[in-house]
């Protein structure tokens, strides 16, 4: 099996361009980083027998998941929204909303997938694990977070799509192209 070069790690991808602003090439920085880590996740659950190979796996994990933040984080900066997910705040061009742990957890699942229709059981399941809320309170949620949305005067809204589920989108925008992403 091919290894990666140790020197990789840590280092950008040649093609990657720091100084990019368009949205949509910025949600294809963090899909292919996204399922760039799928792969890794995968390989490292295969290998159990290994634990040189299993930190070598690791290693590269960790390296893909910092892209990905990077290109989140820089994709906030374009978008002019932001989520301070230490304090639960939300800024957008008109100030800052504070956000519950809940809608916090359900605002970091809708940015981590900018531009993806999110399904209601995958929030679920994903922003509150433990919890027993059922799709109509889900709906309560969203209801609560666009308005919030809405009073920090973020360039974007969360849509509704059955049976597909919710996508966070631009105003005036087409549903690839997401308008918030987590700073912190």
């Amino acid at each position: 099996m091919a290894r990666w070069e140790d020197s990789a790690i840590g280092k950008p991808l040649p093609e990657e361009d720091p100084t990019l602003d368009d949205p949509v090439e910025l949600q294809h920085w963090i899909a292919l980083y996204e399922v760039r880590g799928q792969i890794w996740r995968r390989r490292l659950q295969g290998v159990r027998d290994d634990p040189g190979r299993r930190a070598e796996l690791r290693r590269h994990l960790a390296w893909v998941e910092e892209r990905a933040a990077y290109w989140r984080h820089r994709h906030a900066e374009v978008a002019g929204v932001a989520v301070n997910t230490r304090t639960r705040e939300m800024i957008g061009h008109r100030g800052r909303v504070r956000l519950t742990r809940r809608e916090l957890e359900l605002l970091r699942q809708l940015v981590d997938h900018p531009g993806e229709y999110v399904p209601a059981d995958r929030l679920l399941s994903q922003a509150w694990p433990d919890s027993r809320l059922r799709k109509e309170q889900l709906r309560t949620y969203i209801g609560r977070l666009r308005r919030k949305m809405a009073e920090a005067g973020a360039p974007c809204h969360i849509l509704a799509r059955r049976p597909h589920g919710y996508a966070l989108v631009t105003e005036g925008g087409a549903s690839n192209r997401n308008g918030l992403s987590r700073a912190s």
